[in-house]
């Protein structure tokens, strides 16, 4: 068996969707051998995490991503640096971001459980902060990218349950599962709450209420008030709505985004008591990310990359095997993963 170092990996092996090296042995960076065909894509070398940071920090860890240009967390450029997923606020910064964050996960021995009670999600996430050069407001997007191409045996279906979640979840929802996967969803018809405001009068970030008013004096109901996240979401899934709207660096953003299907202590998508998926089985190495994107000019505002040991390592959690059953509907499965996938997105009140 061939046994390599990363670094001697060839690059067209990190694009191919089947090549020699899964049957490899390719070691990281602390010498333990990552899974078969599982190391890291070049593109997220920079930031994954290593075993040992694994053993320190648990099998669960959140990191930037090389791919967001300039992007630093806490004020260090290295995207290796580990940020905390227990609520607690952190800094963020690149070409096209100034802010700070919150990212608080279910199910972890840093959990505020209180946090989570009487609520069915399982991860939150907040940001607040201030743009550094205009964009159209149609081309902010929140949602996932992968750097290597689906297998082509799963290529079909995963395009169809995407298409069927882009027509459950948002009109404006963009789809590829050609080279580099993609999905993404404007963030004015998908962020749980969504708030504009002056600089100096942003909200507290656990506590913002809905409005968007002084982006666009629209955004308001019958009786002149704010726009409810369900109407707002709604309205700007019209694309005549959102036509001619700018966002600009002279307001500050605080954006909220939920989800109640990927639980991260295991990375599996919990779709109820008929279906687990085991997400490091199907990823290759890839994270999921938390992330916003400029469409229009292909830029990542901010990309954090979750990671789970069981993505590039074997551990003992492999014994575990998922029970993946048929489901009660398709439909329904196709809509639940879209709440899980499009930028940690789900319903409003949960």
């Amino acid at each position: 068996m061939t046994v390599l170092e990363y670094s001697q990996i060839e690059k067209e092996w990190f694009d191919s969707e089947e090549s020699s090296h899964s049957h490899a042995v390719v070691k990281g960076p602390d010498g333990v051998p990552y899974r078969a065909g599982c190391f890291p894509h070049y593109k997220h070398a920079d930031a994954a995490p290593s075993w040992t940071t694994f053993k320190e920090h648990g099998p669960f860890v959140v990191t930037g991503n090389p791919m967001a240009r300039n992007q630093k967390l806490n004020g260090s450029s290295d995207q290796k640096s580990v940020v905390t997923h227990d609520g607690k606020q952190f800094r963020i910064s690149s070409d096209m971001f100034e802010g700070k964050v919150i990212f608080h996960a279910r199910g972890f021995p840093c959990t505020d459980q209180d946090a989570f009670a009487g609520k069915k999600r399982l991860a939150h996430v907040i940001f607040q902060g201030r743009f550094k050069h205009p964009m159209d407001a149609c081309h902010w997007t929140v949602g996932q990218e992968f750097v290597k191409p689906l297998p082509a045996a799963n290529r079909r279906i995963v395009e169809l349950i995407l298409s069927m979640v882009s027509r459950v979840f948002s009109n404006s929802t963009q789809i590829s599962v050609g080279t580099m996967p993609y999905f993404v969803s404007p963030v004015l018809t998908t962020c749980n709450v969504l708030n504009a405001s002056l600089p100096g009068q942003e909200p507290d970030m656990w506590d913002t209420p809905e409005d968007v008013t002084l982006f666009d004096a629209r955004a308001v109901d019958s009786n002149g008030q704010p726009l409810s996240s369900d109407k707002r979401k709604k309205f700007y899934d019209k694309k005549s709505n959102m036509v001619g709207l700018h966002v600009t660096p002279d307001l500050v953003w605080t954006l909220h985004a939920w989800q109640h299907v990927l639980d991260l202590p295991t990375y599996k998508l919990c779709m109820g008591p008929m279906m687990t998926i085991d997400l490091t089985a199907i990823l290759k190495g890839q994270p999921i990310q938390i992330m916003s994107k400029n469409t229009q000019t292909g830029e990542l505002l901010f990309s954090l990359c979750m990671w789970h040991e069981r993505l590039l390592y074997d551990s003992d959690a492999d014994q575990e095997k998922s029970d993946t059953k048929p489901a009660d509907s398709f439909v329904s499965i196709a809509s639940r993963m879209g709440s899980g996938f499009l930028g940690m997105l789900s319903r409003p009140k949960a």
